[in-house]
């Protein structure tokens, strides 16, 4: 990765930074629905979300990878069960998404993307924001429809987040899915008014998920996609 060297910089610079360990309810759910023996966290930062799972499942082998922290540079297994990869595409350059999602998809077919839309709090020491890449959900679907035969699109706890599944899901992962994400926006409201008094620009869910009219109201094919529980078909009239 072209700015890797940026972000060893800030993880050393900001303790906090990379050692997230929100969403355990969500990810909880479903590893509770797929039951898996194996589960690597592709892109884990300092490895927070890995030790409260491996508290909760002691009986799961989960590991851990990230370029950017010296001793999780490495690839520590090649196939598992579930890969989880929260927080990670928007910190690489839009050249060179695909490669590792390509990557992802060669060590599991079973992902929980956790999508972040918006730009970062942090700045790299460059001065950069953190966030390199920022798209729409649109535009993931489209690159992951590539790499995987299912896509499931949820909306997130917050109006900068979503999430797809890269398996099939039923009605109740869907309806405790949107359970946990309710509930917890009442609770994190503080936290919520916060980040987006601390954000550059203000991102708004509805823009962000409907600018696939922009990006590909070019596009001659006719596309169902899953979004939120609801099946949609878009053609070159959208």
């Amino acid at each position: 990765m072209k700015n890797i060297e940026q972000y060893k910089q800030l993880h050393k610079q900001e303790k906090d930074y990379g050692n997230s360990k929100d969403f355990l309810e969500e990810l909880c759910l479903v590893i509770d629905f797929l039951k898996p023996k194996t589960i690597l966290d592709y892109g884990c930062g300092k490895g927070g979300r890995i030790e409260e799972l491996k508290k909760i499942y002691p009986n799961i082998d989960i590991y851990g990878y990230d370029p950017a922290i010296e001793g999780k540079d490495f690839l520590p297994i090649h196939k598992v069960d579930l890969v989880i990869n929260f927080d990670v595409l928007e910190h690489i350059p839009e050249d060179e998404i695909e490669d590792v999602v390509k990557k992802i998809s060669s060590i599991s077919q079973n992902v929980y993307f956790g999508l972040h839309h918006a730009l970062a709090v942090f700045h790299l020491p460059n001065g950069e924001n953190a966030h390199c890449t920022v798209k729409p959900i649109f535009w993931y679907y489209e690159l992951f429809n590539k790499y995987f035969k299912t896509q499931t699109i949820l909306r997130g706890r917050y109006e900068w987040l979503s999430a797809i599944l890269t398996f099939p899901v039923d009605g109740k992962l869907m309806a405790n899915y949107y359970k946990i994400t309710e509930e917890a926006v009442y609770k994190d409201i503080d936290k919520i008014n916060s980040r987006l008094d601390k954000l550059e620009v203000k991102p708004t869910f509805l823009q962000n998920i409907f600018s696939v009219k922009n990006e590909y109201q070019e596009n001659k094919k006719h596309k169902v996609i899953t979004l939120c529980g609801l099946k949609f078909k878009f053609n070159k009239n959208l």
